[in-house]
């Protein structure tokens, strides 16, 4: 038996020969029921069998009567505390001591298994780590020692002021070879920022002629601020609000930043104005398409705006679309026929 979240109680297989039980399941069969909900909680909760009227009562569904049905037929017991308690609970089921006695093999299972994958595996790298922290100190100490070449450090008659000269003489000495270094590269070195800079002539500057704006950009006068919150505002009127996401800043900087294909599209068709072209493409759009197919407004700009003739390819359609349009057609012929007075389930009519 293990402890796992999904547990079980026992219930013996010869349960259905029990002759208390059988008379138990004729005479108040939802006491029998209640008996069962009583078992699971138990063996659920680790309660030993032990349970309070309320929860019996309140959680699962038992009545007075069921409860004296039980206590008759000695399914369950009344203790002095007022409780009660399923009988012979401890001797077929899992107690709170055989739970914890499981848990706790568990968990000694678990750490020998550790210990035997990773056991012999953690002391090689504890020994090859304290060799490491040793032999990183063997040199530190001798990279002290290296740092004052100077100084006897073995010498006891040396004065602690003249160890201090020497370091510092030394310290002298690595800035002046450092800075000898440095100016030596520079000088080897050419400066970037010294170089002159080449001149440009202003005929590299002049446009060509094929760099020109085509007449498709420069049709339209430049647009501003506002006429794009009011192309909003019309826009908002007429598309569905549950897909209308045009108000955000993130979609606003979309429309603004592909307009320019907008005014291809308008110019193509002859538009005088993009923007009531755009209203009216978007109008011609949502009536055409049942609300539920209706796309988000920054899709429906994103995906159209690519469209040679800003026409919509005809989507194909799904299986469940076919289902309900040729339900719908049955529909229809059977009230027909209906209305015909004629029977639409008879076996004569053509259906």
């Amino acid at each position: 038996m293990t402890l796992t979240d999904e547990r079980f109680a026992k219930l013996n297989v010869k349960f259905w020969q029990n002759q208390k039980a059988h008379e138990l399941s004729k005479q108040n069969p939802h006491a029998l029921n209640i008996w069962t909900f009583a078992l699971a909680y138990c063996s659920d909760n680790y309660t030993d069998g032990i349970f309070t009227d309320f929860i019996v009562k309140q959680f699962l569904g038992a009545e007075e009567k069921d409860i004296e049905a039980l206590l008759e037929a000695n399914f369950i017991e009344l203790l002095d505390t007022g409780k009660y308690k399923i009988h012979d609970f401890e001797q077929y089921q899992i107690s709170v001591n055989d739970a914890q006695d499981i848990r706790s093999k568990f968990v000694e299972a678990g750490r020998r298994g550790a210990m035997k994958r990773w056991g012999k595996k953690h002391k090689d790298v504890s020994h090859s780590e304290t060799e490491k922290t040793e032999s990183d100190s063997e040199l530190d100490s001798c990279d002290s020692l290296h740092d004052s070449p100077h100084v006897a450090p073995n010498n006891p008659y040396i004065a602690d002021k003249d160890k201090d000269k020497e370091i510092d003489k030394d310290i002298d000495i690595k800035k002046e070879n450092i800075k000898r270094k440095k100016s030596e590269t520079e000088k080897s070195e050419p400066n970037p920022q010294s170089e002159p800079t080449p001149e440009i002539s202003h005929t590299e500057l002049t446009p060509t002629q094929d760099s020109e704006p085509s007449a498709e950009l420069t049709a339209y006068p430049k647009h501003n601020p506002q006429q794009f919150a009011d192309l909003t505002t019309r826009l908002k009127a007429i598309y569905p609000v549950a897909r209308f996401d045009l108000e955000t800043s993130h979609n606003q900087n979309l429309l603004e930043a592909y307009w320019f294909k907008v005014e291809q599209h308008a110019h193509k068709a002859g538009a005088v104005d993009p923007f009531s072209w755009l209203v009216s493409q978007t109008l011609d759009y949502v009536n055409a398409t049942e609300p539920k197919y209706v796309k988000r407004f920054s899709k429906y700009f994103m995906e159209e705006i690519y469209c040679q003739d800003w026409h919509n390819a005809e989507r194909p359609m799904s299986r469940s679309e076919a289902n309900l349009k040729h339900n719908l057609a049955y529909i229809r012929h059977l009230a027909e026929l209906e209305a015909q007075g004629i029977n639409p389930f008879a076996k004569e009519a053509t259906v």
